[in-house]
């Protein structure tokens, strides 16, 4: 939504015209789109794919040992037809991060 939202917004700009806020576009969306019967529904198959990604903004944590506050990410993996997700935070967003500490936490 925020995309959208931004889109939106960058649109207006260059076309000279006022945006509504982000809360007005979310609901003129969402009544916009029950209005018309809108959906994205996506058929999974149990078991056959997993969907991951980085969610939202990042969050900090003080390391008790150093003081030093650290910048966490966090991890999102989610099986899409069980509902089921897993979180994890990282201290960077490489890939090897999230595989060597959720290996095989996906499954449990």
């Amino acid at each position: 939504m925020k995309l959208l939202w931004e889109e939106y917004s960058d649109k207006c700009k260059n076309e000279g015209v006022k945006a509504c806020s982000y809360i007005t576009f979310t609901k003129n969306y969402g009544k916009y789109t029950v209005d018309r019967n809108y959906t994205s529904h996506i058929d999974y198959k149990p078991g056959i794919e997993i969907e991951v990604d980085w969610s939202g903004p990042t969050m900090n944590y003080v390391d008790t040992e150093t003081g030093r506050v650290i910048t966490a990410y966090l991890f999102v993996a989610t099986i899409p037809y069980s509902k089921k997700c897993y979180v994890e935070a990282t201290t960077d967003m490489r890939e090897q991060s999230w595989l060597k500490n959720s290996k095989g936490s996906l499954m449990k």
